[in-house]
């Protein structure tokens, strides 16, 4: 099976960088960034791992024939680097791991890929060191003349100091335990940890506090059918939707929502954001603000946008403090896109990857391909989220019982049945020629139901990590790229609702030419798919393309160009209500952006392309949702050189 890519993850390009060594064959190129890795000091215990991105310029593909490293018999450097065929504009992404041992004070090594390329292999050196000892503080310290009852306190080694912890009933806000109001509002299921090892019982209300959602003045609901009381602003400052502003502030913050420096002007209406938010931006078509979502140093790598009835959900892929330590965060916003609390972690910090959401009516549920054994094996879980983003599952999930590489998933909602059906590709050979694409379906309590459906059989073809399914009423629509016959197909299906397929494969892309990175959508009559498409030979242009498909007998695949540039790529779309929104990346003014496209239930295009994201720097990475009324857009764009999360919305 020839793997695209590994981990799908976003990072704009650095122009003029050194891409470690350049093996060059047959015309071919393979280009590793970064070109050397130090990382740093660590404790013993520590682990850190860094990010490599591997590139094929040219015009013939390279093979990684093996993968090692040259370092010392302790082993402190692992990598998830595996061989494999990579093909001309085609990159992967994967991991380097470092461990240090108390008894070496330095490390160094030297990541070995070793190709088919005749200028010999691609040697990336690795450095790390162990830092002095320290003597750990065991004792928790006084918070403001408070003795802290409960929490976690760093002990100034890079561990952490136990405070306590809450009786049942009781739960840890601010180092203090806090009694939870019962049977007042939502409920979260018997055994559930929600904070310093307090254990929720069944049919217990999990109240909010001020400081869980930023809210520093006014009055808020605790979601349990009470109130808080989150105080008075200082003298200079106002209470605008429960923060306090303008305590001797005179910048502007452009995006959030308030008018923070008190001029009366509030984001694009403030001349301090001239240039910066879509109203200033004349060549920009869709003028509502651009709100910034997360913030530096952390990057964003994706973001997943959902409609629920507070307003919208974003999902973000990200590490929160640039240290490449992965996270999927809940982030709520009001229907005006003001934000509600603080963001939330929503895994595990360092292992999430390709993370999918959906929305049940309540509740969120997750999928996603967790890395917490990549030396050995990748995992595909699930787990359930409170709309206020509480884990509500004890234990994630395991979706992909057999060990191998199960790759990045994606997951719907079947209202009829109450179940989410999950889609992800699996290697359970460790030989990279049996990456079968799988179906399950999991109950609204998280349990699953029913056996996994291979939807690939051996050795007729292997999937790719790119997938993507929804649920469309009576069945399942289900795209993914497959490699046949040593090429990347674009194929479609329809499941009925236990996943067994309602008509043969369906191929969406033209002969000849290589597809990759579909989405799907629903409207009451048809699906329709999504995706990039190269031209046939030219591994560097490609183009979107929409597919029209039946959603009951033959499937009368309709095919619709949505771009000439030779520049686009990463699709997105949406039923909107009485027409198709597909929302997309192009480079076609030298800076890539976010443009917007619209057409009719039968695909007749209506009106041109329109601009999306109005800040100066390259954004991409789209997805689209709507609420019934409003249509909202997440991209990534670079703010200071590091991507963040961004979110606007406008009419259909």
């Amino acid at each position: 099976m020839v793997t695209r890519k590994l981990v799908l993850v976003v990072v704009f390009a650095v122009s003029g960088c050194q891409c470690g060594e350049r093996v060059v064959g047959s015309g071919g190129q393979l280009l590793v960034e970064p070109s050397a890795i130090d990382f740093g000091t660590l404790r013993p215990g520590q682990r850190e791992s860094r990010e490599l991105v591997g590139t094929v310029s040219g015009r013939s593909q390279v093979t990684i024939t093996s993968v090692s490293i040259e370092q010392a018999a302790h082993r402190p450097f692992a990598t998830s680097m595996f061989p494999r065929t990579v093909n001309p504009g085609d990159e992967v992404r994967f991991f380097v791991e470092y461990a240090p041992q108390a008894s070496v004070l330095e490390d160094r090594g030297v990541l070995v890929l070793e190709t088919d390329a005749s200028s010999g292999a691609v040697r990336i050196p690795l450095s790390g060191r162990m830092a002095e000892a320290c003597s750990p503080r065991t004792a928790c310290f006084v918070l403001e003349g408070v003795t802290p009852e409960c929490g976690t306190q760093a002990d100034g080694c890079g561990g952490s100091v136990t405070c306590g912890s809450c009786a049942s009933g009781a739960r840890c806000v601010s180092a203090r335990c806090v009694p939870l109001p019962v049977d007042a509002g939502v409920r979260v299921d018997a055994g559930v940890v929600i904070d310093a090892g307090v254990v929720v019982d069944a049919g217990v209300c999990v109240a909010t506090s001020c400081t869980a959602t930023g809210s520093t003045c006014g009055t808020i609901a605790d979601g349990c059918g009470g109130t808080l009381n989150c105080g008075t602003c200082a003298g200079g400052s106002s209470c605008q939707q429960n923060r306090c502003v303008c305590a001797g502030g005179t910048t502007e913050a452009c995006g959030d929502g308030l008018d923070n420096n008190c001029d009366g002007n509030v984001d694009c209406a403030d001349p301090q954001c001239s240039g910066l938010m879509a109203c200033a931006q004349p060549m920009c078509t869709l003028t509502t603000p651009e709100v910034q979502v997360t913030r530096a140093p952390g990057n964003a790598y994706g973001a997943f946008l959902l409609s629920i009835p507070t307003g919208w959900a974003v999902f973000t892929h990200e590490d929160s403090n640039g240290t490449s330590s992965m996270r999927y965060s809940l982030s709520r916003l009001t229907p005006q896109l003001a934000p509600v609390g603080a963001s939330t972690a929503v895994t595990n910090t360092g292992v999430a990857h390709r993370p999918y959401a959906a929305w049940n009516g309540t509740e969120f549920g997750l999928a996603w391909s967790d890395t917490t054994n990549w030396m050995q094996s990748n995992d595909v879980l699930f787990t359930r989220v409170s709309a206020t983003g509480q884990r509500m599952l004890a234990t994630d999930l395991p979706i992909s019982a057999q060990p191998g590489l199960a790759f990045p998933s994606a997951i719907g909602w079947n209202g009829v049945a109450r179940e989410f059906g999950v889609l992800w590709a699996d290697d359970r050979t460790g030989s990279n020629t049996d990456r079968s694409l799988y179906f399950r379906r999991v109950d609204a309590m998280g349990q699953l139901s029913g056996a996994e459906v291979r939807l690939t059989p051996s050795p007729a073809g292997v999937t790719t990590d790119y997938g993507d399914l929804t649920w469309g009423g009576t069945n399942w629509g289900i795209v993914a790229t497959q490699f046949r016959q040593g090429a990347p197909f674009m194929l479609f299906n329809r499941l009925s609702s236990v996943g067994a397929p309602e008509v043969a494969d369906v191929q969406l892309n033209t002969v000849g030419s290589n597809a990759f990175q579909p989405r799907i959508g629903s409207s009451p009559t048809h699906y329709a798919a999504v995706f990039q498409e190269y031209a046939p030979g030219n591994p560097s242009q490609s183009d979107i393309v929409l597919s029209r498909l039946d959603k009951s007998g033959p499937a009368n695949a309709i095919r619709i160009p949505v771009t000439s540039s030779h520049s686009a790529t990463n699709a997105s779309v949406i039923w909107a209500g009485s027409k198709w929104l597909v929302a997309f990346e192009d480079g076609r003014s030298g800076v890539r952006r976010v443009y917007l496209a619209r057409f009719a239930a039968d695909g007749t295009r209506l009106g041109g392309d329109e601009l999306v994201s109005c800040l100066p720097t390259s954004a991409g990475f789209p997805h689209l949702a709507f609420d019934g009324t409003t249509v909202g857009v997440t991209f990534i764009s670079t703010i200071a050189g590091l991507p963040q999360a961004f979110v606007k919305t406008f009419a259909p």
